[in-house]
């Protein structure tokens, strides 16, 4: 019994110390409660912790959550994706206009199902081989993730203009935009649900499976992790299409929650994602991310951004920066003074 003990206990240590998530976890708290206490001084009441509150941010995280934790997979391995928008509405648009082509007045409605979710795999195709064409010119020419991203970020962003002929596609199947306007046991949003799905796959896929491993190795030592058989090649390319992959599903959620499509949805979502994901733990220099960092650091996000339009704060969008880039800051210079306070006890540890 006293084993088991000790085991759960250095599990816990583990998690919550060793990996920052306690730091993380404990921002989330603080950020959630202290909003929650600022409404009740200014407003004279707790509406900010009613379930309506609740509610309304379960459905507004997925959109950036799900780019957040499509970009921490190519930062993982030392590179960088900037387009995650552009895949995103590019994946929305063409399943919109596959939709309203196909759908007509006199369309029943199991049918209309069918084909929505005929355009959501369609458009999980279409991200799937945005992100290999990246990984591919990523890997076969050496190039700058940086640079290519941004590129093909305004190429994507292009055709999708070229589509829609720089107007909204308007007209959605009630059964696509269920997927982000409809409630799961009629309280939970469909949108949460596919996040939640989205962060177990991943969750899982880099911390159970040799994908995984070889991710991590290939952003902590690029060139060790190919003496050790690794293909580096082949890794890119899967990365970068599974990031494609997530992209359209945000994409999906986007338009279906706003029930029209448009080639220019979302354009600072980008600048969030990252945000999101370095304030997760996820490392710009490769090697180091973790999923449920990235799911505190979003909660955390979004309780600050929710307290300040609870609050109707004047010029909220600049405050929003001006908070979100303090928070940054604060937990940059907290992950700096943990790594280097490890770094000395692992080095006192080996005298």
């Amino acid at each position: 019994m006293e084993m088991n003990r000790t085991k759960k206990s250095s599990w816990l240590y583990h998690i919550f110390y060793e990996t920052k998530l306690g730091w993380l976890f404990s921002l989330m708290v603080i950020a959630y409660v202290g909003m929650g206490f600022m409404s009740f001084a200014l407003k004279g009441n707790f509406k900010y912790f009613s379930p309506n509150t609740l509610q309304t941010m379960a459905g507004q995280i997925p959109e950036v959550g799900i780019l957040a934790i499509g970009i921490i997979l190519p930062m993982i391995t030392g590179g960088i994706d900037l387009s995650m928008v552009g895949k995103a509405n590019l994946a929305g648009v063409v399943a919109a206009a596959f939709m309203t082509s196909v759908i007509t007045e006199t369309t029943p409605d199991s049918t209309q199902m069918l084909i929505a979710i005929a355009a959501i795999l369609l458009a999980l195709v279409v991200g799937a081989l945005a992100g290999l064409i990246n990984g591919i010119i990523i890997s076969k020419f050496n190039a700058p993730p940086l640079i290519v991203t941004l590129g093909s970020n305004y190429a994507f962003m292009g055709i999708a203009v070229v589509i829609t002929q720089g107007k909204s596609i308007v007209g959605l199947p009630a059964a696509f935009n269920s997927l982000g306007q409809g409630y799961t046991l009629g309280i939970i949003p469909n949108q949460f649900v596919v996040l939640a799905i989205v962060a177990t796959v991943i969750w899982f896929m880099t911390s159970k499976t040799p994908y995984g491993t070889k991710l991590f190795m290939t952003g902590s030592n690029m060139v060790a992790a190919e003496f050790s058989g690794i293909d580096i090649k082949k890794l890119l390319r899967t990365t970068y299409t599974i990031s494609g992959v997530l992209a359209a599903i945000s994409g999906c959620i986007l338009f279906g929650r706003s029930n029209q499509a448009n080639a220019d949805y979302g354009t600072t979502y980008t600048l969030q994602a990252i945000m999101i994901a370095v304030l997760g733990g996820t490392s710009p220099e490769g090697g180091e991310g973790n999923v449920l960092g990235v799911i505190f650091a979003m909660f955390t996000m979004q309780f600050l951004a929710t307290g300040m339009n609870f609050f109707q704060v004047t010029n909220v969008t600049y405050l929003k920066d001006i908070v979100w880039g303090g928070v940054l800051l604060i937990v940059m210079v907290v992950n700096y003074v943990t790594a280097l306070r490890r770094t000395k006890n692992a080095l006192k540890k080996s005298f």
